[in-house]
């Protein structure tokens, strides 16, 4: 997996944590951050890349930073 698609997946995978930790749906985010459910869920996915100033609200909405969320978690041993 070349180191962008790589980024993205985490990126997309730590969204979605953030946004269940918060307990709110992608329904909820999406419209707070002016965007639609499916706009949204391709993020989480991974099928598109947001750019800064959406990461950003989406960073915002789920109580967190950009840099939270392009971190890459380590594996449980």
């Amino acid at each position: 997996m070349q180191n962008k698609e790589k980024k993205l997946k985490n990126f997309s995978k730590n969204i979605q944590e953030a946004r269940k930790k918060v307990k709110r749906t992608q329904k909820e985010i999406a419209t707070q951050i002016g965007i639609s459910q499916q706009a949204y869920n391709r993020y989480e996915t991974g099928k598109n890349e947001p750019g800064v100033f959406t990461a950003e609200q989406i960073a915002d909405a789920c109580g967190t930073t950009i840099k939270d969320l392009l971190k890459e978690k380590k594996g449980k041993p």
